[in-house]
């Protein structure tokens, strides 16, 4: 069933709940009409005769049981009023407290000497021109981001950014590291190599040491600005991979929260505002386990004296030299393909597949392949499999579900 197929059925039965609404939902049930029809008809009441006369046409066939609540698949900020939010939110301001609540961050307030900090707020500000909001399709709807993106990197035509110029559909205009970003980088690289040395290392991250020279960079330019609940990509960075995010401007709250629940209940949502000059760690399993967010802000924000309102956050990365060249293209359509990890379901929690990249260029496709890393570290090898049982996967120490899970399958 297309879409608008969809949207049209599910708007017939609830005529009270908007659009971008029920899209959103349809989407965060994965296209199921029935699971999405069974979270709304928990809130709103359910039109039978127009029930009766859609289903008639669209042909839908009768509902199933869906256990998840509206709640934990959107920002409860978007919800009609009637819907109200079970998931609790909790706002951290120490290193102690955040550090305790989420073990894969480090949180460092005034990171970088300030008139660093400053010279690199002012760097970015004379770049602002160059930097561009996002587009992407979801359902075969487009849609543009309201805060805007620019990549830099340490070299001035850094070959290894080829394949998200195919992701993007078109060219890809890369910044080059200014004065300030160069210092920050080397500051930052000091740091992670600091840190490293009290975490273990995965066989799956690269054995060399992790250098920052690529930085995906987003400015908030007032505070409507947003940036909704992802995951960082991993096809290029890999998986398990480290991150560190430099905030200059004004502040704004850093929002995350695990992907999966706990004990079958909501996870909490966790801010954490960032002033200026903060730098937080995102360490191996970040990405994996939680998603993050910057959500609008419907009060007054902490603005900058250089800035204002607008707030920059830089995330220096390294692209994981076994995959730069060697990522799959899908053998259906030929487009690139993403790697990601499952983690919904708790049996097939911590497998990494590929799959089609072609709905972000409104394409449906189904292309997928597992993901093998065993043999990651050799240049050009293979990192991708059709059988499950050749898959890589990696489990979180603090997840307890799976862990009963496999229990119960030895």
């Amino acid at each position: 069933m297309a879409t608008e197929t969809k949207l049209k059925y599910l708007e017939d039965i609830f005529s009270s709940v908007g659009r971008d609404v029920l899209l959103e939902i349809l989407i965060s049930c994965d296209g199921s009409v029935e699971q999405t029809e069974s979270l709304l008809s928990e809130q709103f009441p359910v039109d039978t005769k127009r029930k009766a006369k859609s289903a008639a046409v669209s042909g839908h066939q009768k509902k199933s049981k869906y256990q998840r609540s509206i709640s934990q698949l959107i920002d409860s900020n978007s919800l009609p009023t009637k819907v109200e939010s079970t998931s609790k939110k909790m706002r951290l301001f120490t290193k102690e407290e955040i550090e305790a609540s989420v073990p894969y961050v480090t949180f460092k307030r005034d990171f970088l000497p300030a008139e660093v900090a400053n010279s690199l707020l002012e760097e970015l500000l004379s770049k602002q021109d160059i930097f561009t909001p996002n587009t992407f399709f979801i359902a075969g709807n487009k849609c543009v981001a309201n805060h805007k993106t620019k990549v830099f990197t340490a070299s001035d035509d850094d070959e290894r950014l080829q394949y998200d110029v195919e992701l993007s559909g078109g060219k890809l205009d890369m910044g080059s590291f200014g004065d300030s970003m160069r210092i920050v980088q080397c500051l930052v690289e000091d740091e992670v190599e600091a840190l490293s040395q009290s975490r273990e290392k995965h066989d799956f991250q690269p054995k060399t040491k992790w250098t920052g020279d690529i930085v995906v960079a987003n400015l908030f330019c007032e505070k409507s600005s947003n940036l909704d609940w992802h995951s960082d990509r991993l096809t290029k960075i890999g998986p398990l991979p480290v991150i560190a995010s430099i905030s200059v401007g004004a502040t704004r709250d850093f929002r995350i929260r695990k992907i999966h629940p706990f004990n079958k209940n909501p996870n909490p949502i966790i801010s954490i505002p960032l002033p200026h000059n903060t730098l937080l760690v995102m360490h191996a399993g970040f990405q994996e386990e939680y998603k993050h967010s910057v959500a609008p802000s419907s009060g007054p924000i902490e603005g900058h004296p250089i800035s204002g309102q607008k707030r920059f956050s830089l995330t220096y990365r390294q692209y994981h030299p076994g995959l730069v060249d060697c990522a799959p293209t899908c053998s259906k359509c030929g487009s690139a393909m993403l790697l990601r990890r499952m983690y919904k379901k708790v049996e097939n929690r911590g497998k990494y597949y590929w799959s089609c990249m072609g709905s972000y260029a409104n394409k449906e496709c189904k292309g997928f392949y597992w993901a093998n890393f065993r043999n990651l570290d050799t240049p050009n090898s293979k990192v991708y499999t059709t059988e499950e049982s050749e898959c890589s996967e990696w489990i979180a120490d603090d997840d307890t579900a799976k862990a009963a899970y496999l229990m119960t399958r030895s």
